[in-house]
């Protein structure tokens, strides 16, 4: 389970091989066209922070998911 969490996290934060490879916005994961918000004169915050808040959620969930089998794999190994 804990690899199942940490396999997730580095995919789902791939920033930069998406920024490099994917050149179409409309397929851009969410991480990698945040920026496009945030301009010279114009920052667009509120789209900027509700992308953030999609971005996160995800994550949030999986982990409140399997939150005891994550604590529980991580400390199995350290009782004899």
């Amino acid at each position: 389970m804990t690899a199942v969490v940490f396999v997730f996290v580095n995919t789902w934060n791939e920033y930069a091989a998406a920024f490099i490879l994917v050149q179409d916005p409309d397929l851009q994961p969410l991480t990698v066209s945040m920026p496009r918000f945030l301009g010279l004169y114009i920052k667009d915050w509120q789209y900027l922070f509700t992308t953030a808040i999609v971005a996160i959620v995800p994550v949030i969930i999986l982990f409140a998911i399997i939150e005891k089998r994550l604590i529980g794999g991580l400390t199995a190994g350290s009782v004899k």
